[in-house]
């Protein structure tokens, strides 16, 4: 692949052959339609997909790509609104687009596409995640841990294919239990709208290997202490794209990478 979005050319892009985990700088990421995201992606050179809110969802995370947009790996992708998604930029930069009708405003049909893929595992609300999802992990080996957290992506900071940081008790267990690096922060500290707080994951996304960038300052968190700890122990030096507290903007999903 060598065509920016804009369509003009520019060195070589591959896909991301593993959700979440880019192998080298990320050139292309998924991020809801929020002030000022695109323009800090911009300028670490990661052109944006857009999200715009959906009618599908609840108003508080209807541009959210962690609700809307779930990548199956490669070029491959599963979508849920083809209203607000760029379904016709993202055929013409070589992806494979799969439509998903089966979402809903009410929860849990809202949570088809909100589950974690870290490494060869995914999480997720089983029995309420959308079947080509299931079907896909399946078929290429991806070992499904059931959780009790409908919102298993927002949930997940996916650190390593090996490591993950979550408030959820349920998911922390489960990681642990499988032989993960996991690290249980206190639960709130997010903003998120109208609600009463958001998550880590929802704040989060890898740009490099090393690299998680987040939407607010850790600084305002009272595990960073804990959170830095892990990250440096796994190897990701944290990077913020905001002085302000951390903000739940349905994550950052890296696409393609230089």
């Amino acid at each position: 692949m060598n065509r920016c979005p804009n369509g003009e050319m520019r060195g070589i892009s591959t896909w991301i052959e593993t959700p979440n985990l880019p192998k080298t700088q990320v050139t292309l990421a998924a991020v809801a339609n929020h002030p000022d995201l695109a323009d800090a992606l911009q300028k670490r050179g990661v052109e944006p997909v857009i999200i715009r809110q959906s009618e599908k969802l609840d108003v508080g995370v209807s541009n959210h790509p962690d609700m809307l947009l779930y990548h199956l790996g490669v070029n491959r992708l599963l979508y849920g609104d083809e209203a607000v998604v760029p379904v016709k930029r993202l055929v013409g930069l070589g992806f494979s687009i799969q439509y998903y009708d089966g979402l809903r405003r009410e929860y849990p049909g809202d949570i088809a596409l909100n589950c974690a893929r870290v490494g060869n595992f995914l999480f997720c609300l089983e029995k309420h995640t959308a079947i080509p999802v299931l079907n896909e992990c399946r078929k290429a080996g991806i070992k499904v841990i059931p959780v009790r957290q409908g919102y298993a992506k927002c949930s997940v900071c996916v650190v390593s294919e090996h490591a993950l940081i979550t408030a959820d008790s349920g998911i922390y267990s489960a990681a642990i239990e499988i032989g993960l690096d996991a690290l249980l922060i206190r639960p709130g500290h997010i903003r998120i709208g109208q609600y009463g707080y958001g998550f880590l994951g929802g704040c989060c996304g890898k740009l490099a290997p090393d690299m998680l960038v987040f939407s607010g300052n850790l600084r305002y968190h009272p595990d960073e202490t804990e959170i830095r700890r892990f990250l440096l122990k796994n190897g990701v030096t944290p990077v913020f794209f905001s002085k302000e507290p951390l903000l739940d903007i349905g994550g950052i999903l890296p696409l393609m990478q230089g």
